[in-house]
């Protein structure tokens, strides 16, 4: 069994951050959006999933009710909720008006699916014995195969720096290239328009993604 590791506490609250500096500072502008009720319900998941953890990690206190809730909390997203996100997130950038906003979403949901994936597994001993998880000789091999699969939902190419990163706030400006994110289906821009936006980009190079998303 893995020992759940204080850091990935640390990793999800910085996410959690990011999710709720994203909805507040939205939510008038998107808050009708198809979009923002996947972002909704990932705030109120992570929210939650937090709050649990810090009890196990930092009180070191293992409620069975917690434990089951944490356990419908992250297999709910892991077996369902993270492909309709990607979806959603990504026809954000598909529309081409909030590109920035898109990959940041994709890159926050990608890291969390990479926490949560590493916490299920860290208490799986924990699930079994309560029974909410059972353990066959193919779990293993099946639970690879999600993994892999969600992983290619996400994007082929995301890659590792963009699981990894704690803290958005250290990405360039052209994120969508360095963080190795998927854009597709993003309308043709004119070399006119793309001209234009270079002088932009460069003008805001020592800005943050985060400045540029909050202002």
């Amino acid at each position: 069994m893995d020992v759940l590791d204080s850091k990935l506490v640390s990793l999800l609250r910085q996410e959690l951050r990011i999710i709720l500096l994203i909805y507040h500072r939205n939510k008038n502008q998107h808050g009708a959006t198809i979009w923002w009720k996947q972002l909704n319900m990932l705030k109120r998941n992570v929210s939650q999933v937090v709050v649990i953890l810090e009890r196990i990690v930092y009180k070191n206190i293992k409620n069975t009710k917690e434990l089951i809730q944490l356990h419908y909390l992250l297999h709910r997203f892991l077996k369902l909720q993270v492909k309709k996100m990607y979806y959603d997130f990504n026809g954000i950038i598909a529309l081409g008006q909030f590109v920035t906003l898109g990959v940041v979403l994709i890159g926050n949901l990608s890291r969390v699916f990479n926490v949560y994936f590493q916490v299920y597994h860290a208490l799986s001993d924990d699930f079994e014995r309560l029974g909410v998880r059972v353990r066959n000789k193919n779990q293993n091999q099946n639970e690879r195969l999600i993994k892999e699969t969600l992983e290619e939902e996400l994007g082929e190419e995301i890659g590792e720096e963009i699981l990894n990163a704690t803290d958005l706030s250290t990405l360039p400006n052209d994120l969508p290239s360095k963080t190795g994110v998927e854009v597709k289906k993003l309308p043709v821009v004119s070399k006119k328009e793309k001209k234009s936006s270079k002088k932009k980009i460069k003008k805001r190079s020592k800005k943050s993604v985060i400045d540029d998303l909050f202002g």
